[in-house]
């Protein structure tokens, strides 16, 4: 038999331990996990962004709190629609299956896969 070489794992904390501060580093932040900005005396004086807003109007970042609550509220009605619209179709589904002569299981499954693949979309 060939030997087998066994590597041990270090912890995340022994990894940091090694590594070299990064310059770039904003100005009082310990790590990716101390989001805060820090005088020499520990006292908070403000949250980091990140990522870091810019300048860009466009950047949803900088939008007012009106207009996030907006973009919000529309998701939210897009996603209230596409449940609705599937289940709309239900009281008219004896009519359906009749003007196309097809069975009432047939004619079901206008909502069935509807449904399906809307539980399906939340997966990912």
């Amino acid at each position: 038999m060939l030997p087998v070489e066994i590597k041990t794992h270090t912890s995340l904390s022994e990894q940091m331990s090694d590594e070299k501060p990064n310059p770039h580093a904003a100005v009082g932040a310990v790590n990716v996990a101390h989001l805060y900005r820090e005088d020499s005396q520990g006292k908070v004086l403000g949250r980091l962004l990140l990522p870091r807003p810019t300048d860009d109007p466009r950047d949803p970042l900088t939008w007012s709190v009106w207009r996030k609550h907006l973009a919000l509220i529309t998701i939210y009605f897009f996603v209230f629609l596409s449940n609705y619209i599937t289940s709309s179709v239900n009281p008219i589904l004896i009519n359906i299956a009749t003007d196309f002569k097809v069975s009432i299981t047939k004619a079901s499954w206008l909502i069935t896969f509807n449904l399906l693949f809307l539980g399906i979309g939340n997966l990912f």
